[in-house]
């Protein structure tokens, strides 16, 4: 979660102007459900394409190592803008006893 807040602070707000980041965390069934709303510019993580980490860190390209983590530790992850504002929605199945 930490990456994703970091990259909308670092990367979402270019206007010097105090902005909202938003999150919910709910059950959805077995489902717990993480969804991030802010309005900065239109990024969607998503397309992003996945690093290659056979290389060693020093070889590789800078980005997109946090969306790819969120990907492999979520079951579902979607993205989507409306209004002015980004949405990204997380999903992971989390059966609790």
């Amino acid at each position: 979660m930490e990456v994703l807040v970091s990259n909308i602070i670092r990367h979402g707000f270019n206007d010097g102007k105090e902005h909202t980041i938003q999150f919910a965390i709910s059950l959805d069934g077995n489902d717990l459900v993480i969804k991030v709303q802010d309005e900065g510019v239109h990024f969607n993580p998503l397309i992003i394409p996945a690093p290659d980490i056979s290389k060693p860190m020093q070889d590789r390209q800078p980005g997109g190592l946090g969306i790819y983590m969120v990907k492999k530790l979520t079951s579902d992850v979607k993205y989507l803008r409306e209004g002015g504002t980004n949405f990204l929605v997380m999903r992971k199945n989390a059966i609790f006893d």
